[in-house]
């Protein structure tokens, strides 16, 4: 099996929106669904550009989106304490003013505590995503979590993987951690991706005779091929 790395070497420089907004925080009392407002310290979060959902527990590890519609939001954060989690149900539309999805949990100790999302991604505006702190916590994108819309994607550190198809129309920078992915669709409708220094896109193949390929402009620093048996 083939990995490949691309480094970047581009300098950008990048500033941090903060919406001030009233999270709904996730406390899981009664079950996993997220149409449950017990299941929320504010009651059943409403669809809004300013939005904001926070994990800071263990409880329902797997959960489900099953708000009618889906929702609308601006940030989904899953803390140091948010445990190994399964997010299911229908689409998340990230829009707003610099929307965020950040990954930093830090529990379990074994060598798959990975937070996955098996929801579509719908990106109005650019999202910012940040992954997890290290290979055992990372953020996996499932083949069913699409990412669709006008936005574009930045990947703004920590360790991730995108496993789909995606159909997304606004341009991709890796500014820093590393991204993986496994599918030539990985980057939809992208106009390019950016690659800066510091960072890595990993492509993975899925399987031995099969390759994986990006087909739009890239810039990257080099790119590194190493083969694995």
């Amino acid at each position: 099996m083939k990995t490949h790395f691309i480094t970047g070497s581009l300098l950008w420089g990048l500033t941090a929106l903060l919406v001030h907004a009233a999270p709904f925080a996730w406390t899981g009392t009664t079950s996993g669904n997220w149409a449950t407002g017990s299941n929320w310290d504010a009651g059943v979060p409403a669809s809004a550009t300013t939005t904001t959902l926070v994990f800071d527990n263990t409880s329902q590890l797997t959960t489900n989106n099953n708000i009618s519609g889906g929702l609308a939001l601006n940030s989904l954060t899953l803390t140091a304490n948010s445990g190994k989690r399964v997010l299911n149900g229908n689409k998340l539309t990230f829009d707003g003013t610099a929307p965020t999805l950040t990954m930093m949990n830090t529990l379990g100790a074994t060598s798959d505590d990975n937070t996955i999302l098996n929801t579509l991604i719908q990106m109005n505006q650019t999202l910012s995503i940040t992954g997890g702190v290290d290979f055992t916590h990372q953020l996996l994108f499932s083949t069913t979590a699409v990412f669709s819309g006008t936005g574009g994607l930045t990947w703004a550190g920590g360790i991730g993987f995108i496993n789909a198809t995606n159909i997304y129309n606004g341009p991709t920078l890796i500014s820093a951690g590393m991204l993986g992915v496994s599918k030539d669709g990985a980057f939809g409708s992208s106009v390019g991706v950016t690659v800066q220094s510091g960072a890595a896109l990993q492509l993975q193949e899925p399987a031995p005779t099969a390759g994986v390929s990006i087909n739009k402009p890239l810039s990257p620093y080099q790119a590194q091929d190493w083969t694995a048996d």
